[in-house]
C-alpha cells in the first residue's frame, strides 16, 4: 500500500458504512492490518522502552482499528488477536488498566481461546508490576481454578508467593 494513511481512512469508512458485512469485515481487518503495519515501520523498540511513554499515532490507530472491528465483529475469528494487539500497546507502555480491558474482554469472552493463558499472564503481571500484589494474587489464585495450562499454573505458583512475601520486606 503506497500510502498507507489513506488506505486506512478508507477501511475504516468501508467498515462502518458499507451494507454488505462480508466487505465490511474485510475492510475492518484490513484497517487493523494496515495500521499493525504503521507500528511495524516504526521500528522494533524493546517494550521496556515504551513504558511511561505516550501512545504515538500509529499505536493509535491500531487500538481505533481494534475497537472499530470489536464493535462491528465482537465474535470474530480474528477478535482474540485483535484483542491480544490492543492490550499489548497499552501494557507496553505502562497503561495497565487500559491492558487489562482487553485482556479480561479476551478472558471472558473467549473461554476456550487459544491466548486465553497469556491474557490470564499479562493480567497478573499488571498487577504485580503496579505493586498491586493482592490483585495479583487473586487472579493467580482464579488462574489455579480454571486450571489454564501448567507453564501458567507454575507461573502462578511463583506469583502467589512473591505477593505474599514481597509486601513484607
Amino acid at each position: 500500500v503506497a500510502k498507507p494513511g489513506q488506505a486506512y481512512v478508507e477501511y475504516i469508512k468501508v467498515s462502518k458504512d458499507y451494507p454488505d458485512d462480508r466487505h465490511r469485515k474485510d475492510a475492518a481487518v484490513s484497517a487493523v492490518v494496515i495500521a499493525q503495519r504503521m507500528v511495524a515501520d516504526l521500528g522494533k523498540m524493546p517494550a521496556d522502552s515504551l513504558r511511561g511513554t505516550e501512545i504515538g499515532d500509529a499505536e493509535q490507530k491500531l487500538i481505533d482499528a481494534v475497537d472499530n472491528y470489536l464493535a462491528y465483529f465482537p465474535d470474530g475469528e480474528e477478535a482474540d488477536v485483535f484483542l491480544m494487539n490492543a492490550g499489548a500497546v497499552y501494557y507496553n507502555h505502562g497503561m495497565y488498566e487500559e491492558a487489562r480491558q482487553y485482556y479480561r474482554r479476551l478472558v471472558t469472552d473467549f473461554p476456550l481461546g487459544l491466548r486465553r493463558a497469556a491474557a490470564y499472564r499479562y493480567i497478573m503481571n499488571s498487577y504485580f508490576a503496579e505493586g498491586n500484589f493482592v490483585e495479583a494474587e487473586n487472579v493467580a489464585q482464579e488462574i489455579h481454578s480454571v486450571g489454564v495450562d501448567p507453564e501458567l499454573l507454575a507461573d502462578a505458583r511463583t506469583r502467589q508467593a512473591e505477593a505474599t512475601f514481597l509486601p513484607l520486606l
